[in-house]
């Protein structure tokens, strides 16, 4: 049962991470007045598609690993955004808000995926 409580704590703190996370990129338009849309609009969708699935995660979704896994993508995603759009040598403050805590969000998403709990009935006899 040790076993299952610590999963579940590292899901929990992960999920409470990532949430963070994708607050901070939702919110960051409005706090650097980005210019260029496109950082606008990464950042509004995806802060709160990330936001999302971090909350579903962190009020009880414990064993849903998948959730975890699509938080990666659309980190990832974050990550990219820059390159795929073109802001990343005229929107400093947006290219690293991405960059960085996109990578940090992955970190946090990968780190509760990697926790998801086993079945009760798994334990060893």
């Amino acid at each position: 049962m040790v076993h299952f409580a610590h999963r579940r704590d590292q899901v929990f703190t992960a999920s409470l991470a990532s949430l963070l996370c994708g607050i901070w990129i939702f919110f960051a338009p409005v706090a650097f007045h980005y210019q260029r849309v496109s950082a606008l609009v990464v950042g509004l969708v995806f802060g709160a598609l990330i936001g999302l699935v971090s909350a579903i995660r962190f009020f009880g979704a414990f064993r849903a690993s998948w959730l975890s896994w699509l938080g990666v993508l659309f980190s990832l995603f974050v990550m990219a955004s820059p390159f795929i759009f073109g802001f990343w040598n005229r929107a400093t403050y947006a290219m690293w808000t991405d960059v960085v805590i996109g990578a940090t969000a992955a970190g946090a998403f990968i780190w509760a995926g990697l926790a998801t709990d086993l079945p009760p009935d798994d334990t060893p006899a």
